[in-house]
């Protein structure tokens, strides 16, 4: 546990919380560039004929 005049760091608490948070952001991300790609209509393959 980080510890910074008497409060604990906001951001490292202890390795599990640290874990989590990174795991959180990248399925996060994830989620949106699947969207994007799916509402941009490029998820779709190729065209039979390009």
């Amino acid at each position: 546990v980080l510890v910074h005049r008497g409060r604990r760091s906001l951001w490292i608490v202890n390795p599990t919380a640290r874990l989590s948070r990174v795991a959180l952001t990248a399925t996060l991300v994830l989620v949106g560039i699947g969207g994007f790609t799916r509402g941009s209509g490029s998820g779709y393959g190729c065209a039979d004929r390009w």
